[in-house]
């Protein structure tokens, strides 16, 4: 049986997902939160939590910056040149 591969899809790898992305799934696993416990931490969507612990879509500044407080940490941009 051949399998037919859909070429719109992207590919989900970890190489395709962004560092600070993978840094708060791993801070996420660490502290043994859930999507659902960081939506209640952040006050975002579950839906939005569930996309970013699966590292789908790109978050916005806005989304990493509540879950980065909910973690006790903080989102710094540093403009490149």
């Amino acid at each position: 049986m051949e399998v037919f591969k859909n070429p719109y899809m992207p590919k989900r790898t970890q190489e395709s997902t962004s560092p600070v992305v993978v840094a708060i799934q791993a801070e996420a696993k660490r502290r043994k939160l859930t999507a659902y416990g960081l939506a209640k931490a952040t006050g975002l969507r579950i839906q939005t939590m569930q996309r970013l612990l699966a590292g789908q879509g790109s978050p916005t500044i806005a989304t990493l910056d509540a879950v980065a407080g909910a973690l006790g940490r903080t989102v710094t941009l540093k403009r490149s040149r």
